[in-house]
């Protein structure tokens, strides 16, 4: 016969080997992602990331913050120092044809020396502010070459032909990076 139950619900204390093989279990929890459209939608395929943004939320991805800044990303600092990955899409002048997609992590993408974009100043700048007892996040960046830069609010037909390749892309690294625990 047992007596009363007196846990309230929790659980009770097991009972552990006292031969110092008992190692306590650290919680884990899921990646906190974040998934950051930038660009000038005044710029028509700089904007690229804003608008695969919008396009992403007609679709959301649970655990997963999807945020537009444009061209504000010190706006983005919170935001930063709340996540453990971020995805940051933005238009990425390349080599290859308009629409191609790009994925690196930012801290592998090298500029050429006078082609540096305010976006990647910017973000840079945003990883600064982070303050330094906070862990900065791994950054990484899908990129879309863009056909045109001009002012116009419409993408470039190539680019506007990639939101539905970017989507896809976005999807399937979250589904992989929400499989993903880290300790607590």
């Amino acid at each position: 016969m047992s007596g009363p139950d007196y846990s309230h619900g929790h659980r009770r204390a097991t009972s552990a080997p006292c031969d110092g093989t008992w190692v306590p279990r650290v919680r884990e929890r899921r990646l906190r992602l974040l998934v950051l459209g930038i660009g000038n939608l005044l710029m028509t395929d700089d904007g690229a990331g804003v608008h695969a943004i919008n396009a992403l939320r007609r679709k959301p991805h649970a655990g997963v913050l999807i945020a537009e800044v444009g061209t504000a990303l010190l706006d983005a600092v919170p935001l930063l120092s709340w996540a453990d990955r971020v995805l940051v899409i933005d238009a990425l002048q390349g080599q290859e044809p308009p629409g191609t997609l790009y994925f690196a992590r930012f801290s592998q993408i090298t500029p050429e020396p006078g082609s540096l974009s305010l976006h990647e100043l910017d973000l840079s700048a945003a990883l600064a502010f982070i303050p330094g007892d906070v862990p900065k996040p791994e950054v990484f960046v899908l990129g879309v070459q863009p056909g045109s830069i001009d002012v116009g609010l419409d993408l470039s037909v190539e680019v506007a032909a990639a939101i539905p390749k970017i989507e896809r892309f976005v999807s399937d690294k979250l589904v992989e990076w929400r499989r993903e625990l880290i300790p607590n």
